[in-house]
């Protein structure tokens, strides 16, 4: 149909180019007839040329115009031919694709005759399919309710099964059978011994009740144990009596650290005395200059110098302070820089052979460059003396020659603490220094030293009479 209706327009729009064609053959007739009677009237005016000449150019330049006119319109006329000729092309395209278009829908028209008769087996086979529907419907309803019946059945089995399982495992602890339903052996935990690794209980209780009868080899493995007890016991006798010994020895120690506190006491008073004495001596002689190398000076004692320098008057006199082989440590850093603070025209200060770290000597000369004055502070013999420059003149020299390790003297000190006292002595016989390693003064204890015991347990699973006598409990020390 709708091959039909191009048809149609296509005929149509040919019908209007006929009739425009027809119209522009009616305009080019009439133009032709125009054409003519100007001719004629040409004529008439050549004839009055003679009467007039401006007529006569009047009528020239008529002339002209209308050639000009005639030319387009000739031009005008074969633009019309063209288009008449490519009217009569586009009609027979059109004609010809009518004929196709003919064809083609008697072509069709014999296909719908032919799908008359499909539809009809189709029709046939959509019935077939339906009551197949209608079947599969009634075999689908009946298969849901024998489901519904497998299911209930299922439901059943399966409560069945878990009851049989439940009842499976009470019987499985209760009588303490394993997956395979093979009795499981008894063992012994112990969290806070490590004895049953060692004795290999569980080992022997799980190869014991692998036999048919376990119960000579529990009672030789009782016997075994009682024996083991009886070394136990015989072991803890002996150390306690290894430790009323100790303690024996303990209080005697005491009792000397408590003597030896007081006289550490009274020399200690004795000591920074004397110190103080010689100090106010060699000021009241006159003698300012401090020579005080060797008198194992401490931190305290340190204290109490800087307090005596303070109320004597001669302190402006002093220029050379010696403090080597004193034992000083960086503990005294800071009552040294007071001193240096205290003595303000001090020019040598000698600090050899103490125990003084880098630290310490670092904290020195950031000290010293800070002193008011001081404008250059330089380290001297491989870093064995301070330098400190106030312009061009040498303001102030400390030495540092043969420092000693703080450590070694610590070690060499022992037992030097500041409190002397009960608890002092019991971390020091606690300590690798308290161990005894030579004889003990029979007046101060009156027994040996206390000797160290060592048990080797045999494991268990061997027989007592089989062991070998490398597994026999020993002492170390005595037997």
């Amino acid at each position: 149909y709708s091959l039909m209706d191009q048809l149609r327009l296509g005929q149509q729009e040919l019908k209007n180019q006929e009739l425009e064609s027809q119209n522009r053959s009616k305009r080019v007739n009439q133009m032709e007839k125009q054409s003519a009677s100007m001719q004629a009237r040409l004529s008439l005016e050549v004839d009055s040329r003679q009467v007039a000449e401006g007529d006569a150019r009047a009528s020239l330049q008529v002339a002209n115009l209308l050639e000009k006119k005639n030319r387009k319109l000739e031009d005008s006329l074969k633009l019309a031919q063209k288009a008449q000729d490519h009217a009569e092309a586009r009609l027979k395209e059109l004609q010809d694709r009518a004929v196709a278009l003919q064809s083609q829908n008697a072509y069709l028209a014999s296909r719908v005759d032919g799908q008359e008769e499909d539809k009809a087996a189709l029709k046939q086979e959509v019935k077939r399919t339906n009551e197949q529907i209608r079947e599969a419907t009634l075999n689908g309803q009946q298969l849901n309710k024998t489901l519904v019946g497998m299911e209930d059945e299922l439901g059943a089995l399966e409560a069945t099964a878990a009851a049989m399982t439940a009842e499976m495992d009470y019987i499985k602890r209760e009588d303490m059978l394993d997956e395979t339903g093979r009795t499981k052996p008894i063992l012994i935990q112990s969290n806070e011994s490590n004895l049953v690794e060692r004795l290999q209980i569980n080992e022997f209780i799980y190869t014991a009740q692998q036999g048919k009868n376990p119960v000579p080899m529990l009672v030789e493995k009782v016997s075994h144990l009682l024996e083991l007890l009886h070394t136990a016991q015989t072991q803890a006798d002996q150390y306690l009596n290894d430790l009323s010994r100790s303690n024996g020895l303990v209080q005697a120690l005491r009792k000397k650290n408590l003597s030896l506190f007081e006289k550490a006491q009274v020399y200690e008073g004795f000591k920074m005395r004397a110190l103080m004495k010689f100090v106010s001596n060699s000021f009241d002689s006159g003698f300012c200059n401090l020579h005080l190398d060797g008198l194992n000076f401490t931190n305290k004692s340190m204290t109490e110098l800087l307090r005596l320098l303070t109320s004597f008057s001669c302190v402006d006199q002093i220029s050379t302070v010696r403090l080597s082989g004193n034992a000083l440590t960086d503990d005294c850093v800071d009552t040294m820089l007071r001193i240096i603070n205290a003595i303000p025209y001090i020019k040598l200060l000698d600090l050899s052979r103490n125990h003084f770290t880098r630290t310490g000597i670092q904290t020195f000369e950031d000290a010293v460059r800070q002193i008011e004055g001081i404008t250059n502070v330089v380290r001297g013999g491989e870093g064995e003396k301070i330098l400190a420059h106030s312009g061009n003149q040498l303001r102030l020299t400390i030495l540092f020659k043969d420092q000693e390790d703080p450590q070694l003297a610590e070690d060499q000190a022992g037992f030097n603490a500041q409190d002397l006292s009960v608890k002092a002595a019991d971390d020091f016989l606690n300590s690798a220094a308290g161990v005894v390693t030579g004889p003990v003064d029979p007046i101060m204890a009156g027994q040996a030293p206390t000797m160290q015991a060592e048990s080797i347990l045999p494991p268990i699973g061997k027989s007592a009479q089989h062991e070998n006598t490398d597994n026999i409990p020993t002492h170390r020390g005595r037997r």
